[in-house]
């Protein structure tokens, strides 16, 4: 009976031992797998893509001036004046960006006659880094300028118009006749807020376009839209600022390339 009772110990035992054996080996490897896995934390923070970060500029902030002052020098032809982008830019756009802005010195103003254009004449590199600081990725080629149209009032050869300047063709490059007189340029605009978002800025700035009133030459009339539909504010001196609240407001979209930032887009917010 005893050593009935030692086999069933025995037998007990070694049961009891396989179980431990068993549920450890368990463990471990359930431990050894969890510590594999990602937490549900950790696939959060994996998943979700983050937002970039907005930063609010001062509207006199140097970045901020400085690109909407090239905005407003970078001639875009677009029929939908509330809405257009850098990709409405057309050929005679490009050259009187680059015409319109280059320095005076390179200019020669009120000439009509061949033996006064004394000015040295401007290669296309020039004419082409004089571009990239308003555009980014576009050239101007002759085939271009032949485009334009041909002047045919003075006795300058090879001269195209664009925007009220000339561009006069040679061998080596171009020369740039400029208006006797510079129009007069009644926008006025004001920026209302800026911030940057990652490699974007956004400026959101106030327009009020002017004419020239028939009964008071030294007064305009504002307008909010630019096809004299809807007189704002009637017989301003030129030299008083209209009042900005009354105006649309646009939001312009400039993109950071190779530490400029280059305008792409405008948009009426109103």
């Amino acid at each position: 009976m005893e050593e009935k009772n030692n086999k069933l110990l025995t037998i007990l035992i070694i049961v009891f031992a396989i179980v431990i054996i068993a549920i450890a080996g368990i463990l471990v490897y359930n431990g050894h797998n969890d510590g594999n896995k990602p937490s549900k934390e950790s696939n959060s923070n994996t998943n979700v893509p983050k937002e970039p970060s907005s930063k609010e500029l001062a509207i006199d902030d140097p970045i901020v001036v400085e690109s909407i002052e090239k905005y407003n020098r970078t001639y875009i032809t677009a029929k939908d004046y509330d809405n257009y982008g850098i990709d409405d830019m057309t050929e005679e756009d490009m050259i009187g960006t680059a015409v319109i802005n280059m320095d005076d010195d390179n200019i020669a103003y009120c000439v009509a006659e061949v033996e006064s254009l004394k000015k040295d004449v401007i290669s296309y590199d020039t004419l082409n880094k004089k571009l990239s600081e308003y555009v980014y990725g576009k050239n101007i080629t002759v085939d271009m300028i032949k485009k334009l149209e041909l002047a045919t009032y003075n006795d300058i050869p090879n001269q195209y118009l664009i925007y009220g300047y000339g561009v006069v063709l040679y061998d080596n490059g171009v020369k740039i006749t400029g208006p006797c007189e510079l129009a007069i340029d009644n926008v006025r605009s004001k920026v209302v807020k800026a911030n940057i978002e990652g490699d974007n800025l956004y400026i959101y700035s106030k327009y009020a376009f002017g004419v020239l009133n028939e009964d008071d030459w030294d007064c305009v009339d504002y307008y909010m839209e630019p096809t004299h539909k809807t007189v704002v504010e009637h017989k301003i001196s030129n030299k008083i600022e209209p009042n900005y609240d009354l105006y649309n407001t646009y939001k312009h979209t400039f993109k950071k390339i190779n530490d400029v930032y280059y305008f792409q887009k405008r948009e009426l917010v109103k």
